[in-house]
């Protein structure tokens, strides 16, 4: 059987492909899968600059803004 990333790519394209309206459905699902991956960028992100400010490694110069 097919899974993880293939599950997402080749099984649930395939599914959408034989509903009505199955360009529509694409476009919406492919930004699903964006969105959920640029979300999963953040939070990892955060895991990595949260510790590096509470060491106070950045300059206190530097604008809240620039870091978060």
């Amino acid at each position: 059987g097919v899974e993880g990333t293939g599950l997402a790519f080749i099984v649930f394209t395939e599914a959408i492909t034989k509903m009505p309206l199955s360009p529509l459905w694409s476009v919406l699902f492919f930004i699903m899968l964006f969105c959920l991956g640029l979300s999963s960028m953040f939070g990892n992100i955060e895991g990595v600059l949260v510790p590096l400010q509470d060491l106070k490694v950045f300059p206190k110069s530097w604008p809240k803004e620039v870091i978060s």
